[in-house]
């Protein structure tokens, strides 16, 4: 592989970014699947959580931030400007929201991903 191969292909591996925000069940189960189709996957939730259901976890994440998502500064430390995606699952709806415009503002490129398929009480 050439030099210019292995530039785009470093282009095309930063480009294929992922960021879940919420590391409850179903954002730590979103990380594990992404990680096993070799995904970059960063993570930001309010509170470092007390139980990881995916052993071994954290050190599937390529950056950990303990921070309010919906903050247009700690979305920019995340490299939302790399970021193909941004899984919105943090149990809250109103934050899902508010993140999905920060997330349109910072990168209009970017997907914001808020599954529709949780239960609700």
């Amino acid at each position: 592989m050439g030099q210019a191969d292995s530039l785009s292909k470093s282009r095309a591996d930063e480009a294929n970014r992922v960021l879940v925000c919420g590391l409850g069940s179903l954002g730590q189960l979103c990380v594990a699947t992404l990680k096993a189709f070799g995904v970059a996957v960063s993570a930001i939730d309010l509170v470092k959580p007390v139980l990881w259901e995916v052993p071994g976890l954290p050190d599937m994440l390529e950056q950990l931030l303990i921070a309010d998502c919906r903050q247009a500064g700690v979305l920019e430390q995340m490299g939302i400007d790399r970021c193909r995606a941004v899984l919105l699952v943090t149990g809250n709806e109103r934050m899902n929201l508010e993140c999905a415009f920060a997330v349109r503002a910072l990168n209009p490129q970017a997907r914001p991903v808020v599954p529709t398929c949780v239960a609700r009480p």
